[in-house]
């Protein structure tokens, strides 16, 4: 929702920042229980300094909290921006499951060279 943007937008850099993060800093979720059971999750991922599509470690992290919390069935449904995630939980092991998509493809020139990246979520 758009009020989730904002508080994002606005706490993300904070609390990303926060002295009890440092030096490395930490990734920043939000997260709310739907009533069937699914997650919705916005992600402020430090390295970007930004919101991201999708966040497969703020997507875990999210699903044991949950599991632990509201005592939810494997596989717990993540519902990002970009897609869903499914986590499924067994013991001590996470598997995520979703669609990998290709969202830009890039290219930069430095003094060493010319690279290409692409990037998926």
């Amino acid at each position: 929702s758009a009020r989730r943007s904002i508080f994002l937008a606005w706490h993300g850099p904070f609390l990303r920042a926060h002295s009890v993060f440092q030096p490395a800093g930490t990734n920043v979720n939000i997260a709310a229980l739907r009533a069937d059971g699914s997650i919705d999750i916005r992600t402020y991922e430090r390295g970007v300094e930004g919101e991201t599509l999708a966040c497969g470690t703020g997507a875990a992290a999210v699903a044991l909290i949950a599991l632990q919390k509201y005592h939810l069935p494997s596989p717990i449904q993540i519902r990002s921006l970009g897609g869903q995630i499914d986590v499924h939980v067994n013991g001590c092991d996470l598997t995520l499951v979703g669609d990998a998509l290709k969202v830009f493809a890039g290219m930069y020139t430095t003094p060493g060279g010319v690279y290409h990246k692409s990037c998926k979520v």
